[in-house]
């Protein structure tokens, strides 16, 4: 969540929604089939999802669509963390970060 209303929830089969309202969740296209495990924003216009096969999403508000990343590897992606909008690290299956 990034405030008490604004949030956002991923899940398998690429699956995305947003909330603006802590209550109700929008359904958002992710482009991916693949499973993903965590999401993290760093601010409200720009954030990241991770997920299977190495994937990575990144999200720019000015676009609102999310858009694939290379991450250089095939190991599932578990967890995403940015520290600011150029440094961030993905954790995954197999000790992969």
């Amino acid at each position: 969540m990034l405030n008490a209303s604004t949030g956002w929830v991923v899940g398998n089969g690429g699956v995305i929604f947003k909330t603006t309202d802590g209550v109700t969740w929008a359904p958002r296209t992710s482009g991916t089939t693949a499973n993903l495990r965590d999401v993290y924003f760093v601010d409200a216009n720009r954030g990241w999802a991770a997920g299977d096969g190495g994937v990575i999403l990144d999200h720019r508000r000015c676009g609102g669509t999310w858009t694939p990343e290379t991450s250089g590897v095939t190991a599932d992606l578990r967890g995403v963390f940015f520290a600011s909008a150029g440094v961030g690290y993905a954790l995954g299956a197999n000790g992969t970060i």
